[in-house]
């Protein structure tokens, strides 16, 4: 789906509603997400809620608000990931 309102198209007849890579939707998804939840659906969103070079978005805290929040592992070291990391550099940094 290419925007958040599709979403609400894509599943009037769901129970559960499941959005991965949420970071990539406009800014309607939080919306959208409130919409599907006041209408009785269970809403699970997955994405980053900063860049590889630790930039906050803005709408990320406001997304989980009131909400379970989980968090990534690192893949290298599986301590907390808190970001998300650029894998080309970080191979160059760490030789």
């Amino acid at each position: 789906m290419a925007t958040a309102a599709e979403i609400l198209t894509g599943s009037v007849h769901a129970d559960v509603v499941g959005i991965d890579e949420a970071q990539f939707f406009d800014e309607q998804l939080v919306d959208v997400c409130r919409r599907l939840a006041d209408d009785g659906k269970r809403v699970i969103v997955a994405g980053l809620d900063m860049d590889s070079r630790r930039t906050l978005r803005a709408d990320a805290g406001f997304r989980c608000r009131g909400r379970r929040r989980d968090q990534s592992a690192c893949r290298v070291c599986v301590a907390g990931g808190w970001r998300s990391s650029a894998i080309g550099s970080w191979r160059e940094k760490n030789k």
